[in-house]
């Protein structure tokens, strides 16, 4: 399997009712355009991932050719 297909991000809720977008490989909060991905609601943080992994896979994809 290529590594670009696997999805580096994920969400999780927090303990204050937040949800955070994380590097699954680090386990840190992700940055979006120098923004920590934090203190968002559900619905806004499922839609950024979804297009941080894509763009991410995109990126990984690219590089490795």
């Amino acid at each position: 399997m290529h590594d670009y297909l696997t999805n580096r991000y994920s969400i999780r809720r927090e303990h204050d009712g937040f949800w955070t977008i994380f590097d699954l490989f680090t386990g840190l909060a992700a940055e979006y355009h120098g923004r920590t991905t934090t203190l968002m609601d559900e619905g806004g943080s499922k839609s950024l991932c979804i297009v941080m992994n894509a763009l991410d896979k995109q990126r990984r994809r690219q590089t490795s050719t």
